[in-house]
């Protein structure tokens, strides 16, 4: 583990802590420049290359999805082409997205840091989403897609 990725799960672990010791039923970090309920910050931006193509990671990080409490890794994949989001649906984007999930399942990258909730304890990762995205200046649009890390499994 680089000294810059222990420095930033000590960072989550410390923003998870001071959410718990507040006791917030859950917590709201910022990421980029969007703000969702849930969301912890797992990295920054980064350069994933997969099979010989490089993909622009805007940052990954962990969502709690409610009801249930379930816990997402969630890659937001920035897109260079505005034109592959149009039309687009969740098939299209699965494929899309799916090299993306099965590249943070087999590094193991869910499992980067752990994400406690003050309601229900220790939560664990069941689903890896790629926010697919086309950023212009201040504005962004793009698509949401998400499977169970169990269908991501039974791709390999």
């Amino acid at each position: 583990m680089s000294e810059a990725t222990k420095g930033r799960t000590a960072l989550t672990t410390m923003a998870i802590s001071i959410c718990i010791a507040l006791s917030a039923t859950g917590c709201k970090v910022q990421v980029g420049s969007n703000v969702e309920p849930g969301a912890m910050a797992a990295t920054g931006a980064e350069t994933w290359v997969i099979d010989g193509k490089t993909y622009s990671i805007r940052s990954t990080y962990y969502l709690v999805l409610h009801p249930g409490e379930q816990l997402q890794y969630t890659i937001e994949y920035l897109i260079s082409d505005p034109h592959l989001l149009d039309g687009l649906n969740d098939e299209r984007a699965a494929q899309i997205a799916m090299p993306l999930m099965k590249h943070a399942w087999k590094q193991r990258l869910f499992e980067r840091s752990a994400v406690t909730s003050a309601t229900s304890g220790a939560l664990k990762p069941s689903l890896i989403g790629v926010a697919i995205t086309y950023r212009e200046g201040v504005r962004s649009r793009g698509f949401r897609v998400q499977r169970s890390i169990d269908q991501i499994a039974g791709q390999n």
